[in-house]
């Protein structure tokens, strides 16, 4: 089977070209709830994006971005949320976004803290949304940002710390959850032409400056592929994934490696990763750089002789739905 496009990649790309200069063309992005919600909120804002066959063609803002009218809608759509909660520090007036029922339980609290930091005033119902952000006051300069919740709120700020007024330097408290994700937002960041600082995932730097408009190509989405991985796992049939990068920044990746120290026989090529299932035997892991796989892993392993232990994973009750729950 082919692997989706990232849904990971597809977010990032759409923020960073709605704030370059010129037009940036995303190649073969996610078509989803997740990605019309980014789309209609960014039109709003005054950004041009258009679908042309299987792309996405942005005409950015070059960092000069309207107050949209009215409340943007972003569903149960975390990420988008996150996102354009820092996207709206940019416009100069008030933003209100807001979501589902579900979304308006999840937390977003450490974000606005930090975006207090660098002196955006806001609103939320009890650090949750909705929110409401009162633009135009994005400083730059020193924060803290808690780092054990959502790496999402890390990106949201990284993204948009080039149009501060002036160089932004974020310190995080506590142990960063879910690095890969920071390693995508980063590498994007890269292709549009900014340069982040980081040491060691404690202290991240980034410079005034502008991103360049590009094509961008996004690559496919290892969260979907490890379902049918999982698949070939406990049937002990062989399951072939395309559109995949092997050496990918996606956490989710490493899913094959927990399959591999499970029993599973794994070969890669230049595009491809391919899964030939065995007897399963239960292993110990800590799943904090790949959480998204953690219900995967959990169904997988009813399958393996055992008890499995699935260690690091606490942010999950945070996401969609309580997964750990669930």
């Amino acid at each position: 089977i082919d692997a989706p496009p990232s849904k990971s990649y597809t977010q990032r790309a759409l923020i960073i070209s709605s704030l370059a200069n010129g037009k940036s063309v995303i190649k073969i992005p996610l078509f989803s709830d997740d990605t019309e919600y980014m789309i209609s909120a960014l039109k709003k804002f005054g950004v041009s994006i258009v679908k042309k066959h299987r792309n996405l063609i942005v005409h950015g803002s070059g960092g000069s971005i309207k107050v949209p009218k009215g409340p943007i809608f972003a569903g149960n759509a975390g990420t988008a949320m996150r996102f354009l909660t820092a996207f709206a520090c940019l416009a100069n007036g008030e933003t209100e976004i807001t979501g589902d029922k579900r979304m308006r339980q999840r937390p977003i609290k450490d974000l606005l803290d930090a975006l207090e930091q660098l002196g955006i005033k806001s609103e939320s119902s009890d650090g949750c949304p909705p929110v409401k952000i009162n633009g135009g006051t994005f400083n730059g300069g020193s924060i803290n940002l808690q780092g054990n919740t959502s790496s999402q709120y890390l990106s949201a700020v990284l993204m948009c710390a080039p149009y501060a007024k002036k160089d932004t330097s974020i310190t995080i408290s506590g142990d960063l959850t879910s690095k890969p994700y920071i390693d995508i937002t980063l590498e994007v960041m890269k292709n549009f032409g900014i340069n982040v600082k980081n040491i060691n995932y404690k202290k991240f730097g980034v410079n005034v400056g502008e991103y360049k408009a590009c094509i961008c190509k996004i690559e496919g989405d290892a969260s979907s592929a490890s379902y049918f991985f999982a698949a070939a796992a406990v049937t002990k049939g062989k399951v072939r994934v395309n559109n995949i990068n092997p050496s990918s920044k996606q956490g989710d990746i490493g899913f094959v490696k927990i399959l591999e120290r499970m029993g599973c026989i794994v070969g890669k090529g230049k595009d491809y990763i391919e899964v030939r299932g065995s007897a399963l035997k239960s292993i110990d892991v800590d799943m904090n750089s790949m959480p998204d796989t953690v219900p995967t892993l959990a169904v997988t392993s009813i399958f393996a002789d055992g008890a499995t232990s699935i260690k690091n994973a606490s942010n999950l009750r945070h996401k969609e739905t309580d997964r750990l729950k669930a």
